[in-house]
């Protein structure tokens, strides 16, 4: 990869398909891209989908990466396929609507303390 500088302006674009290990023993296998969000650099992995389970999306911080292994997109699609952990959840507000029925008259249920 090459680094910027007054002579060399340029710089490369990650884009490659990898096996990422993460800090805390995790491994997340896709397409890997670069990406800055609010002036800092992330670390994109788009997980493909397969086994019914759909396609996402992580961004990660550089120095919550451990390393990097460069691999072939079959191979990433099929370990990602294998060991794909769920995505982020969609809060489920039907079941806390069945478990605690709100009022629409009643104050904010943060105030209140109804979900402490």
């Amino acid at each position: 990869m090459t680094t910027p500088n007054e002579t060399n302006p340029t710089t490369e674009t990650l884009d490659i398909w990898a096996l990422v290990e993460l800090m805390g023993h995790q491994k997340i296998a896709g397409r890997v891209t670069e990406k800055t969000l609010a002036g800092a650099p992330f670390l994109q992995v788009d997980v493909p989908d397969g086994e019914g389970k759909p396609a996402y999306t992580r961004l990660y911080a550089p120095g919550a990466i451990y390393c990097i292994n460069p691999i072939a997109q079959q191979i990433a699609i099929g370990w990602a396929k294998a060991h794909k952990p769920a995505p982020v959840q969609i809060y489920d507000l039907r079941q806390l609507a069945a478990d605690k029925p709100i009022d629409s008259t009643d104050s904010d249920p943060e105030v209140d303390g109804r979900y402490s």
